[in-house]
């Protein structure tokens, strides 16, 4: 196998870049559950970037959707019609 990493510049920078593939296929060794636990954290690393604003228009969404129901200006449908429209269209996939 023939790994190849990039990185820019940073505080790792001093790190020879095959110590990037070396990491790699040790990692690639362990068990398939732990690599799934170190992949989800990976990941989940990348994802720190919250918006500050998301949680404040939800909350303005939700409560539109609230006085919509309450005000009965929304339609609204029985849950099983709706359930069959999703299963409608998850089988025609």
């Amino acid at each position: 196998m023939s790994v190849v990493c990039t990185r820019r510049p940073s505080a790792l920078s001093s790190m020879a870049m095959t110590d990037c593939g070396e990491i790699l296929l040790r990692l690639l060794r362990l068990p398939a559950s732990e690599r799934a636990r170190l992949a989800a954290e990976l990941i989940r690393s990348l994802d720190d970037s919250e918006d500050p604003d998301a949680a404040e228009a939800w909350l303005v969404e939700l409560d539109r959707r609230v006085r919509e129901v309450t005000s009965g200006a929304a339609e609204l449908e029985p849950w099983a019609k709706v359930r069959q429209r999703i299963e409608a269209r998850l089988r025609s996939r």
